[in-house]
């Protein structure tokens, strides 16, 4: 992997293809690396007979909210079998600064953990197992690693 501050061009395009990420991570693959990539993806699932399904974890499978309203006006709702309650940290949004909460409020400074409360889609199983014959399904979210691994 190259650095995209190292690249170079040839014939006025880019030998690297990079792909932005969420909180200043990205990904830089030379176009040989990525058709190496592309290639071995589509040869396993040519062999397998499956097609490739990308799946957006939040709003798609499952709703996920660090509203803290939803504790003091709903918590009746916080009392359902299907609503899990995760402790996240939370990472301070460096491009809307007009988003950043009011310290002195009673929250901290970042970084800090606030409660998320998770609730998957209806039927999300059944709808997971009627397609895993047919398909690789891959789940993307632009939430942080730390965020993925807890969900």
């Amino acid at each position: 992997k190259k650095d995209t501050t190292e690249s170079s061009t040839v014939g006025g395009a880019s030998d690297i293809i990079t792909i932005g990420g969420t909180y200043g991570m990205t990904l830089s693959l030379t176009p040989d690396e990525a058709k190496s990539i592309s290639y071995d993806s589509f040869q396993k699932l040519s062999r397998v007979k499956k097609l490739n399904l990308v799946l957006d974890l939040d709003h798609t499978l499952l709703h996920a909210t660090a509203d803290y309203l939803i504790k003091t006006k709903f918590a009746h709702l916080l009392q359902r079998s299907d609503v899990r309650t995760l402790i996240l940290p939370m990472i301070e949004d460096q491009e809307q600064p007009q988003s950043k909460p009011k310290y002195g409020s009673g929250i901290p400074p970042p970084p800090y953990l606030l409660p998320h409360y998770v609730k998957l889609r209806p039927h999300l199983s059944t709808f997971l197992n009627t397609l895993l014959p047919f398909y690789e399904i891959n789940v993307y979210t632009a939430g942080t690693r730390s965020y993925a691994n807890h969900i």
